[in-house]
């Protein structure tokens, strides 16, 4: 939950109404196709108004809560889980992921493993380590036969003297960067 918090400058983005494979980066783009076929954002939308989650699009289209808080996100969610009977575990770290004839075992860092019928890793990329999305997952797909495309940033910051730029903290922008190292303009 923590990642959720975190994502949309804490409003959580919950999907974007222009999605579309073109908007994806790599070399195969069906996955992306597939599942924005299986997933659109307005199925996307349709779930979380079924879990009690009302949403509002702002420009180009990114879907955030009407409450503007990623915290309505991750109540529904939790709510939506505990009424389902799903058993949560909060720094629970997984070593290692094994398939057997009913599903899996998850042997954790520390104590008993876990027996479990299906499991979703929803580990993230390299992020930002402060929540969990340190690379952890990639190895656990390996060890079940995924291949990993090499990841690469997506979005980044650009470090520079922050005061005079404090009161842009969280704008978003569209613009084109040009870089010269060692060289006087």
């Amino acid at each position: 939950g923590r990642k959720i918090l975190a994502t949309g400058n804490g409003r959580c983005n919950l999907t974007n109404l222009a999605a579309s494979p073109e908007r994806y980066s790599g070399t195969d783009l069906r996955p992306a196709a597939s599942l924005l076929r299986r997933y659109s954002p307005e199925t996307v939308l349709a779930f979380f108004e079924d879990l009690g989650l009302l949403a509002r699009a702002e420009d180009e289209g990114r879907v955030y809560p009407a409450s503007g808080q990623a915290s309505a996100v991750l109540d529904v969610l939790r709510l939506a889980c505990a009424r389902l009977g799903v058993e949560e575990r909060c720094g629970w770290e997984v070593r290692s992921i094994s398939p057997e004839k009913r599903g899996f075992t998850l042997t954790p860092a520390q104590g008993a493993p876990l027996a479990a019928q299906k499991v979703i890793l929803a580990a993230g990329g390299m992020a930002a380590p402060n929540f969990g999305t340190d690379g952890s997952g990639f190895s656990l797909l390996r060890a079940l036969g995924h291949k990993i495309e090499a990841p690469y940033p997506a979005l980044v910051q650009l470090r520079t003297g922050t005061s005079p730029i404090r009161g842009l903290k969280g704008v978003r922008i569209k613009a084109l960067i040009r870089s010269f190292a060692n060289r006087s303009l």
